[in-house]
């Protein structure tokens, strides 16, 4: 059986984003970036939202890594 992990950059209060879909609470550093390579290591799949996947393209290419089969959810995409 596979293993199934959820990973989000989710506030202490619980939100995803701020108000306007803002992202800037976000705080990216040496630090988190070595945490989120080590939590990526295994990953061959990864289910996201059009949201989530049109803000990481904004950001500068988009949330697709290499060698990970990636599958976008949405209602408006073709």
């Amino acid at each position: 059986m596979r293993k199934v992990t959820y990973g989000g950059a989710i506030s202490l209060d619980g939100f995803l984003a701020g108000p306007g879909e803002a992202l800037d609470w976000l705080r990216w550093s040496d630090d988190s970036a070595k945490l989120a390579a080590e939590s990526f290591k295994g990953v061959d799949t990864m289910l996201m939202g059009r949201k989530t996947f049109e803000a990481g393209q904004r950001l500068g290419g988009g949330p697709v890594m290499k060698g990970v089969r990636t599958y976008v959810f949405s209602r408006t995409l073709e």
